[in-house]
């Protein structure tokens, strides 16, 4: 069952859309391959789950969008996704001893995590987005625009082993970010084209453990990136972006109670081109 999609035309300037809609997430080819990593060092073992299900979701939306002249957009929306049998890190466990430990009577005493389908998520939001050219604007100003969107979501899950004895309903569900928020300018005109953007992804569980201390969390990280291009021709164009102006780390991890784990800094990236079309 693929979905429902309906429109509704209050007037000629206002949209409202409800829609339904069903999908399904497969295991990557990497989490299905068996594979085991052993470290010694910090006794501990990880493996594939070649018995990984599929993950099905149920989407619902609702969303009304106000048109306004000569060139822009405002929409506000909620949604719902019910998900069932969600891929997740289940909780490390200390492999026992003995030769039917799974181990062939191997790594007695080594902490053991694994992958496994929990017994369901729910994630609830609400999303704004604005989108404007300023055309009414005089002179140079007229290539003037600007946007911004901004996502709070709300997500609770159950890592249930599937039977009737589960565990509690957890607000905690590794993978949703309850907070993504994006505000642009822009300036188009004539043969220029300059852009510059800010990104906040705010902090969000990426590995869920029922201890806490272990559980994983990516950190909070603002961006801003400049964009310009310039045509020199109808077939010719140059371009240089600016990626990470504020030098934030690429990737920053911590586990929970704010240990750090992991930072990836990346320094301002510069990429100049020519562009060439026939």
């Amino acid at each position: 069952f693929p979905g429902v999609h309906m429109k509704y035309l209050i007037n000629p300037n206002i949209v409202t859309r409800l829609s339904y809609a069903t999908n399904i997430g497969r295991p990557s080819i990497g989490q299905l391959i068996p594979r085991t990593t052993v470290n010694y060092d910090n006794s501990t073992l990880s493996s594939s789950n070649p018995s990984l299900q599929p993950q099905t979701a149920q989407n619902f939306d609702l969303t009304t969008e106000v048109y306004f002249e000569p060139a822009g957009m405002f929409s506000v929306g909620v949604f719902m996704k019910e998900i069932k049998k969600f891929i997740y890190n289940s909780p490390a466990t200390v492999v026992p001893a003995g030769n039917d430990n799974g181990f062939e009577g191997e790594y007695a005493g080594f902490t053991y995590s694994t992958q496994a389908n929990g017994g369901f998520a729910k994630v609830k939001g609400i999303e704004f987005s604005y989108n404007q050219q300023f055309t009414f604007l005089p002179g140079i100003w007229k290539g003037l625009g600007a946007y911004a969107n901004v996502t709070r979501m709300q997500a609770e899950g159950n890592y249930g082993a599937g039977t009737a004895i589960a565990l509690a309903p957890n607000p905690r569900v590794a993978g949703f970010n309850p907070f993504i928020a994006n505000v642009g300018i822009s300036y188009i005109r004539s043969k220029l084209s300059l852009r510059a953007s800010f990104n906040y992804r705010g902090r969000y569980l990426t590995g869920f453990n029922a201890n806490e201390s272990r559980a994983t969390y990516a950190h909070a990280r603002p961006v801003v990136d400049i964009k310009t291009l310039y045509n020199v021709s109808r077939t010719l164009s140059v371009y240089l972006d600016v990626v990470n102006v504020l030098m934030n780390p690429d990737r920053q991890t911590e586990f929970g109670y704010g240990r750090p784990q992991t930072t990836h800094l990346m320094r301002p990236q510069f990429f100049f081109g020519v562009n060439a079309r026939k």
